[in-house]
C-alpha cells in the first residue's frame, strides 16, 4: 500500500483541483507531487485526475474512491490521536509515577485515608489514588488492570486469583438499642436475636453474605426490616428502636450512635478486610517501588 501521505496528496488535489495550489498548500514540490499522484494512481491501475496544462479534474474513479479514501484517512488521524494521547499517558505516568487503588466503602472506618496520607509523606515523589467502588465492581477493575490494588472484604466467590495480605481482623458483634431485653449482656448467642427484625448491610456487600450465613448456622432467616450500604444509616434505625443488627466492630465504634450497644456474639466469629493483588499481575514501577511490591510497603506503614 502506498504511503498514506499519498493518500493525503490525492484528497488535497481533489479539494483544489489545482497542482500549484495544493504543492504550496501542503509543502511540496509539484514534480513530487505529480510523481506520488502517479505511484497511487499505478499501484490502484486507475486514472484518478484527468489533466490539462494549469489545473484538473477528478475523473470517474477518482470521485468513486474519494470518500473511502476520506474515511481512510479519517481513521488514521484518529488511530494518530490516540496513539500520541498514550505516549503523553505514559509520559505523564513515567514523570508522576502513581499508584490507584480501589475500596468498598471503607475508607473512613478503618482508616484507610489515612494510611494513605502516611504513605504519600514518606514517599511524596509516588501519588496515591484511592477510590470507593460497590464491592461486585472491585474485581472486574483488578482483572482489567484499572486498578491494581484494593481493599476488600474476602469475596464470597474466593480469593484463590488474587494475592493478598491482611490489613484488620474484626469481631462481627450485634448491635442493638439500649432498651433491648439484652442490650445489658457482656455477650450472646445469635440465636438470641432470632425473633428480631433485622437492619442488614447491603446485598452487594460482602458482609451482608457473612452476616446471612451466621444467621443460617445459628438455625434461623433473619427477618430483615432494612437493607442499606450505608452503616450510618443502619445505626440510625437501630438507635430508632427499628431493629437489630450485626456489623463488624470498626463500623459500629466509627458510626455508633448514642442510644445504641454493641455487645458480641457467641460464639467468636471474625471478618477481616485484606489489601489485594491480581495474581500474576505485573505491577507498575510505583508499585514496586524499592524493589518490594506496594502491598507490603502499605502493610508496614
Amino acid at each position: 500500500m502506498s504511503n498514506i501521505r499519498y493518500y493525503e496528496e490525492f484528497a488535497a488535489l481533489s479539494h483544489y483541483l489545482s497542482f500549484s495550489r495544493t504543492s504550496e498548500e501542503l509543502c511540496v514540490s509539484q514534480s513530487a507531487l505529480s510523481k506520488h499522484i502517479a505511484a497511487l494512481e499505478q499501484e490502484l491501475g486507475l486514472t484518478l485526475f484527468i489533466r490539462n496544462s494549469k489545473n484538473c479534474a477528478l475523473s470517474e474513479a477518482g470521485y468513486q474512491i474519494l470518500p473511502y479514501v476520506e474515511k481512510m484517512l479519517e481513521a488514521h488521524r484518529s488511530i494518530e490521536q490516540i496513539s500520541r494521547e498514550q505516549y503523553l499517558k505514559k509520559e505523564q505516568a513515567r514523570k508522576n509515577p502513581q499508584i490507584c487503588i480501589a475500596s468498598c466503602p471503607l475508607i473512613g472506618a478503618y482508616k484507610i485515608a489515612d494510611l494513605m496520607a502516611r504513605f504519600s509523606s514518606l514517599h511524596p515523589e509516588i501519588a496515591v489514588g484511592t477510590s470507593e467502588f460497590e464491592p461486585g465492581v472491585i474485581p472486574k477493575m483488578l482483572d482489567s488492570g484499572d486498578v491494581e490494588l484494593a481493599f476488600v472484604r474476602p469475596f464470597r466467590s474466593g480469593m484463590s486469583a488474587y494475592d493478598a495480605i491482611e490489613f484488620v481482623r474484626e469481631d462481627i458483634i450485634a448491635v442493638l438499642p439500649k432498651s433491648h431485653p439484652l442490650s445489658r449482656e457482656t455477650s450472646i448467642p445469635l440465636s438470641a436475636l432470632r425473633n428480631d427484625p433485622m437492619i442488614l448491610i447491603g446485598e452487594q456487600a460482602e458482609l451482608h453474605y457473612v452476616c446471612m450465613q451466621l444467621c443460617l448456622k445459628a438455625g434461623f432467616t433473619p427477618a430483615s426490616r432494612f437493607n442499606g450500604l450505608r452503616p450510618d444509616n443502619i445505626m440510625a434505625l437501630v438507635s430508632l428502636n427499628m431493629g437489630v443488627a450485626l456489623l463488624s466492630q470498626n463500623f459500629y465504634e466509627y458510626y455508633k450512635r448514642e442510644n445504641t450497644v454493641g455487645v458480641p456474639i457467641t460464639p467468636t466469629v471474625s471478618t477481616s478486610i485484606r489489601l489485594i493483588r491480581k495474581k500474576g499481575r505485573k505491577l507498575s514501577r510505583p508499585a514496586r517501588f524499592s524493589g518490594i511490591s506496594s502491598i507490603r510497603v502499605l502493610k508496614k506503614l
